[in-house]
């Protein structure tokens, strides 16, 4: 089974994309239909409890999520993500230019973003080097639709959101973009997009699956599927990065 990422937003679309990222990577392998299926989850511990529950995936899905449930799923690191230019992935905290001036002048106001679907202790670690307790200092508000809070940032109807490097990529091709600041940014983290969970099987399956995701975005057929997800490819994983930031994490 492959698990597709919590607090990713697909739309009405999601259950299509799974199918077409399933059909996709099942013939890439030489798999008969029926061996791979697929599900998507908005919720990280309902993706968790069908991947107990199931045994057998492969799982795209965060860091993050990866750090939560390394030890209880069993999870193995096989490829990260790679990201159109080529960044390593930072989260930025952005506010409306000259509003704020610090985290400090934030504390006790309202922060969104996607990025906080992970655990509150993901986000102390990744996005502010354990300086601050993120539960303790905002009002933590998760979202899947980011870009609409980074336009009420304009309108001071939020006080800030986080955002992660992707976003902030975007976010530079909107006239908006003049009217804000980054207010902070995070040290560099390791990626890490796709992972394995379960039997002998899934170790003998997983060269085929890591050959084929990263065959993925490179012809006409996954192309638009990898635009869906917001991902420019995969590529090798550190895995000693990998652990050595989960292991923060799990401190």
């Amino acid at each position: 089974m492959i698990v597709t990422p919590p607090g990713v937003e697909l739309g009405r679309d999601g259950a299509r994309y799974v199918d077409e990222l399933v059909a996709i990577v099942s013939r890439a392998m030489g798999l008969k239909p029926g061996e791979l299926t697929g599900s998507a989850f908005g919720d990280a511990e309902a993706a968790a409890q069908a991947i107990a529950a199931h045994g057998d995936c492969f799982v795209l899905g965060s860091i993050g999520f990866y750090a939560a449930h390394r030890a209880t799923l069993s999870l193995s690191p096989l490829l990260a993500l790679q990201r159109a230019d080529k960044a390593p992935e930072r989260y930025r905290v952005i506010v409306k230019k000259g509003r704020y001036d610090s985290l400090d002048s934030l504390k006790g106001k309202t922060l969104a973003g996607s990025p906080l679907f992970e655990s509150a202790r993901f986000i102390d670690v990744a996005a502010f080097g354990d300086a601050l307790k993120s539960r303790e200092h905002f009002q933590l508000k998760p979202t899947k639709r980011p870009l609409r809070e980074v336009r009420a940032l304009v309108s001071e109807k939020v006080d800030a959101v986080l955002i992660d490097g992707a976003q902030f990529v975007s976010l530079g091709s909107l006239p908006i973009f003049e009217s804000l600041a980054v207010l902070h940014e995070s040290h560099p983290l390791p990626s890490l997009g796709l992972m394995s969970r379960g039997s002998d099987r899934v170790k003998s399956l997983a060269p085929r699956m890591i050959e084929a995701a990263q065959s993925l975005c490179g012809h006409e057929e996954g192309q638009a599927l990898c635009r869906s997800f917001g991902i420019a490819g995969f590529e090798r994983a550190d895995t000693a990065a990998i652990d050595a930031f989960a292991d923060k994490v799990a401190r």
